[in-house]
């Protein structure tokens, strides 16, 4: 009998605890954070939400060309119309921030850094079809990778390096995989954001070149003859915040002083003032490269900005949508300047 009520006992306490678990009273709080993209007419009016799917969105673009959205979503890539119809899964591959896409808009040239433990990094640089979805593997080294640049044609491919204190500026040839070095920092010093300057042989890049100072320079150099470079401004190291932009006509936004936009050929200059802050977050030219659109998350609430450098005229769009932490990123404008595409960060609160 008492081994009966033993039991009776634990048969009536699992049922207990069974019942608990299904009310919901054992889920806590936690923060879900996701992305989805949009789309909205530079007005500000008819904004429209592309993405329903409450999950992470790590990199976007717009392709003005064939009018589609290229972006990452749970560790996958996929393209789909800019009306957010016909998605497409390319590659289980994900891009990144740093990829760059070739004017044919065909290719994408990306990296992945895999850290094997402590000084220990194994880097490979990829292509993928746009078309196709097929991956594959330029070259595979022990360094870490930092950003890359890609030529008009798609041939060259700038990008820079970090392994043992020495930071390396790489030319590679993505036909014959011939690789050229075309400067060497040692001792914390480096390069970031090298970019070919369009209709010419010259290529720009930061660098560090002062270890005790936060200063770094915009400087631009000749392939044919590397000796001959020269630096064209002087900026503070946060501007690797806000992601430098070059257009097809050779002017390159980045942060100082607010708004900065360089004319290469001319060394003319042209400042805004920043309304809230010295620099923004991301930002891109329009496929004529008449206007840049750029994001400022850190004003209230957050805020994106089209700016046209030869009218000295800003507009600034407000997105009415989500809670006052959303963050807008990876900012677009379609092929004749009268959209925009771009992605907006939400967290909500979820019980698991």
């Amino acid at each position: 009998m008492k081994t009966i009520s033993i039991v009776l006992l634990v048969l009536t306490c699992s049922l207990f605890f069974s019942s608990c678990s299904k009310t919901g009273e054992d889920k806590f709080p936690e923060q879900h954070t996701y992305s989805e993209i949009y789309s909205m007419n530079v007005d500000g009016t008819g904004l429209t939400k592309l993405t329903s799917d409450k999950k992470d969105i790590t990199f976007m673009q717009y392709l003005p060309k064939s009018d589609k959205i290229l972006f990452v979503q749970d560790s996958g890539t996929y393209i789909m119309n800019s009306d957010g119809g016909q998605r497409l899964f390319l590659s289980a591959k994900s891009l990144n921030k740093s990829t760059k896409v070739t004017q044919d808009e065909q290719t994408a040239y990306f990296y992945k850094d895999d850290y094997l433990g402590f000084n220990n990094i194994n880097a490979t640089l990829y292509a993928m079809s746009l078309s196709t979805g097929e991956v594959k593997q330029l070259l595979q080294d022990s360094i870490s990778i930092a950003q890359i640049g890609i030529s008009p044609d798609g041939v060259q491919l700038l990008y820079n390096t970090v392994a043992n204190d020495t930071s390396l500026l790489v030319l590679l040839n993505t036909t014959t995989f011939q690789r050229r070095i075309i400067k060497i920092w040692v001792n914390e010093l480096y390069c970031s954001f090298p970019q070919f300057v369009p209709n010419s042989d010259q290529i720009i890049f930061f660098d560090r070149i002062d270890s005790n100072s936060s200063n770094s320079y915009l400087r631009i150099m000749d392939l044919a003859d590397t000796a001959n470079n020269q630096i064209l401004d002087t900026v503070n190291s946060y501007y690797e915040r806000t992601y430098p932009a070059l257009n097809t006509k050779g002017e390159i936004f980045y942060a100082k002083n607010g708004i900065t936009v360089l004319d290469i050929a001319t060394n003319q200059k042209i400042v805004l003032p920043s309304m809230f802050r010295s620099d923004f977050d991301f930002s891109s030219w329009s496929y004529d490269g008449t206007k840049l659109i750029v994001t400022n998350n850190e004003s209230y609430p957050s805020q994106m900005v089209i700016y046209t450098p030869s009218e000295r005229k800003v507009v600034n769009i407000k997105p009415s949508v989500g809670p006052i932490n959303s963050a807008y990123t990876y900012p677009y404008l379609n092929s004749n300047n009268t959209k925009t595409f771009f992605t907006i960060s939400f967290t909500e609160t979820v019980l698991i």
